[in-house]
């Protein structure tokens, strides 16, 4: 399976260095979630991150240390 690594919007960051990613900002399908973001690394997933979007599968980088909530549970 390919997987497509699209951009993601940050809107807040836990310092200098991190990450949380909340919401996802492409149309679906299989989804890689970078490891970095402007030179930050992505350390979690928030809730809602999905919400309304046609996933098929989702590659997370071992960098993501924290999934708070239900990120998919809005999924289609």
């Amino acid at each position: 399976m390919k997987f497509t690594i699209v951009p993601f919007a940050v809107d807040y960051l836990k310092d200098d260095n991190e990450a949380e990613i909340i919401k996802y900002n492409g149309s679906g399908g299989p989804v890689e979630i970078p490891r970095e973001i402007d030179g930050r690394t992505v350390v979690a997933i928030v809730n809602s991150t999905f919400k309304g979007i046609n996933l098929t599968c989702v590659k997370i980088p071992d960098s993501v240390r924290t999934i708070e909530g239900m990120p998919l549970k809005e999924a289609r």
